[in-house]
Formats: structure tokens, C-alpha cells, sequence
């Protein structure tokens, strides 16, 4: 507990051994204030709420983002996270089995649950980005959340998710969208009038960066691996056979282990991303320099057989520059057929 009745106030733990009493059974609860685990109450006999649990960093942060009156609010026989004038949002970390979120969700009613998606999030696979629309894999998912009925969000390195729905089957696909989080004080109270803390604005801030900032290289290196292996087929046919540019392998990266390329991004070596970046760079302007050259051999051949071309009929003839290549050679290799099997014909045009 990190709220505790002092002389009928709500105060924090300032000093270890010092006596305060839990608003929910008025029992004692005594101060621990040490150098490892934050500052907090503790019941002198047994917690008066069964649903209570070890709390870590993470959780106090987040009821920290919160009015102090919305912290720790008693709703007899329990002890919400967080409880504004409309809801609750509960903070989950540890495991919890189906019946306990069935009964929490008909407990508090209105409520919504936030986990924290850092312990997991390894465990997550970027399938699908569409907009602002994500679906995810969950490879050794926690089952127990497909039973909850209420509304899930996941704090996550990038931001906070909103779950849309988790698909059950042979994989757990989680599906939804990333909002921001300073909207969640105003889901809790419907006036409209509880203001997000600075803390949540800069929450926001700096995933949504993050996030921004990985999706925008997942997309710019999908878009240099299309153009990469588009260009090289253009310039050296038959190259997806061995991937050879001048006796120098380029391979791209197998991205089949994770189903996406912002999956590949998640687990690559930062380094190693550079690398396969550069050398798509390299790859990609070593194909267009090879396009650029045989478009200068063509355009000399075209010159040519259009030479050719109206040296064998002196007719008056235009437009041959947007002709395709082989059709020029086609009519020059008529032409000459006809001036072996016809030479007066000819004869009398020049």
C-alpha cells in the first residue's frame, strides 16, 4: 500500500516503524521505509484485500500518473488501483487465472485493465500494420485473457495499445490500435474536467517517437528491398536464381522466421540493420548505374537500326524513336530479305 490514514488524512510512508491505518479495515499498518523497495504500508496482520499483490516500480508509476485521490480508493471489501468517478482501471503484472478476472470485471463494473506489456513484449510478433490498426502474435501467450470481458490496454515500449479483440486458434493474434494515454484520466470521468498529468503527456511523447521512428525504418527498408529486387531483375535477368552482381553475393535477409520485417527489425542487431541497409543502397544503385547503361546501348542500337533502316527505304519515315527495339530490327531484316530477292526494286529508289 502506498496510501495510509494518518490523523484521518491520507498520507505516504516518511519513516519506518511509523503506525498508520488502512482505510478499508481500519486495522494498523506499519511504515517500511528502506534503501531497495520503495516506500510503502504494510498491514501489521494479514492485507485486508485477498486480491492484493506485491507491487513493483511499474505499478506505482502508473497509479502515479493519476490524481492522488483516484490512488488506492477502497470499495469495501477491495482496494482499487485506480478509481475515478466512472470507472476503475485495475494494474495487472502477475498472473491471474480466469475465475479471478471474471470476478473483478463483475465486482467493479465499470473498469478496464492495464498490463504491462514489457514482460511479454519479446514475445510479440508485428503481423500486420495497416494505418493506425496493429495485429500482433503472441507466441506463449497468457491464455487467461481471452475470458476478460472488459476492455484490455497493454503498456508497451511504444506506447499504450488498446485491444481490439484476441484471436483464439493455433496462434494467439492480439488486435487493436496504440492510443494515447492522456486520454485514460477522461475515460474515468465522464465531466471531462480531470486534466492529464505532465507525466502521461511525456509518456506519449516519447513512445509515440519511438514508434514512429521504428515503423518509419520498417517501411523505409521494405520500400529499399522492393525497389533493390525489382531494379536487380531489371538489370541482371535471372539474378533471384543466385542473388550474383559481379561474382558478389547479396542476399536479403530472411525475414521468414518472423513473419514481418518489423518483427526482423525487433530482434536484429543494430548494427547488423546498417549493413543489410547499405548494402540494399549499394546493390540498388549499382542495378540502376547497370539500367542506365544498357539504356545508352539501346538508345545507340535504335540510332543505328533506324540508320539502317532509312538507308534501305528512302522513303520520308518518322516516329521510330518511340518503336520498340525488336520491331526496328524485324522490318530491317524484311527489308534486307526483300532487296536480295527484289534489287531493281530498290535499285530504282536510290
Amino acid at each position: 500500500m502506498e496510501w495510509a490514514l494518518i490523523d484521518g488524512r491520507r498520507g505516504k510512508a516518511e519513516k519506518s516503524g511509523q503506525i498508520g491505518i488502512c482505510p478499508g479495515c481500519n486495522g494498523e499498518v506499519r511504515a517500511k521505509c528502506g534503501e531497495i523497495v520503495s516506500w510503502h504500508w504494510a498491514h501489521i496482520s494479514a492485507d485486508c484485500d485477498l486480491w492484493s499483490e506485491p507491487e513493483t516500480e511499474w505499478h506505482r508509476k502508473w497509479k502515479g500518473y493519476f490524481p492522488a485521490d483516484w490512488q488506492e480508493v477502497t470499495k469495501p471489501p477491495h482496494r482499487a488501483d485506480v478509481a475515478g468517478p466512472n470507472g476503475v482501471l485495475e494494474i495487472q503484472r502477475s498472473g491471474i487465472s480466469p475465475e479471478e478476472i471474471r470476478e473483478r470485471e463483475q465486482f467493479y463494473g465499470r473498469m478496464a485493465w492495464l498490463l504491462n506489456g514489457h514482460d511479454f513484449w519479446e514475445n510479440l510478433e508485428w503481423i500486420k500494420v495497416a494505418g493506425d490498426y496493429y495485429e500482433f502474435r503472441w507466441k506463449h501467450a497468457r491464455k487467461t485473457w481471452i475470458t476478460a470481458n472488459k476492455l484490455i490496454f497493454i503498456d508497451t515500449p511504444f506506447g499504450l495499445f488498446k485491444v481490439k479483440n484476441i484471436r483464439d486458434g493455433k496462434w494467439k493474434v492480439v488486435c487493436g490500435s496504440f492510443v494515447q494515454a492522456t486520454k485514460l484520466p477522461r475515460s474515468l470521468d465522464s465531466s471531462g474536467k480531470t486534466v492529464a498529468s505532465m507525466d502521461l503527456h511525456l509518456y506519449d511523447a516519447m513512445t509515440e517517437s519511438q514508434r514512429n521512428a521504428f515503423i518509419g525504418k520498417g517501411r523505409d527498408l521494405i520500400y529499399l528491398y522492393e525497389s533493390y529486387v525489382t531494379k536487380s531483375k531489371e538489370a541482371w535477368p535471372g539474378i533471384e536464381n543466385n542473388w550474383l552482381i559481379d561474382e558478389r553475393r547479396i542476399i536479403p535477409p530472411d525475414w521468414s522466421a518472423n513473419l514481418t520485417i518489423y518483427g526482423w527489425l525487433l530482434e536484429a542487431n543494430t548494427e547488423w540493420v546498417k549493413k543489410v541497409i547499405a548494402d540494399y543502397g549499394k546493390g540498388l544503385a549499382e542495378a540502376e548505374a547497370e539500367i542506365d547503361r544498357k539504356s545508352q546501348i539501346e538508345k545507340i542500337k535504335r540510332k543505328q537500326l533506324i540508320k539502317d533502316f532509312l538507308e534501305i527505304r528512302k522513303a520520308p519515315l518518322k516516329g521510330f524513336d518511340s518503336l520498340d527495339t525488336d520491331f526496328i530490327e524485324q522490318c530491317v531484316k524484311s527489308l534486307n530479305e526483300a532487296k536480295i530477292r527484289s534489287p531493281q526494286y530498290f535499285a530504282q529508289c536510290q
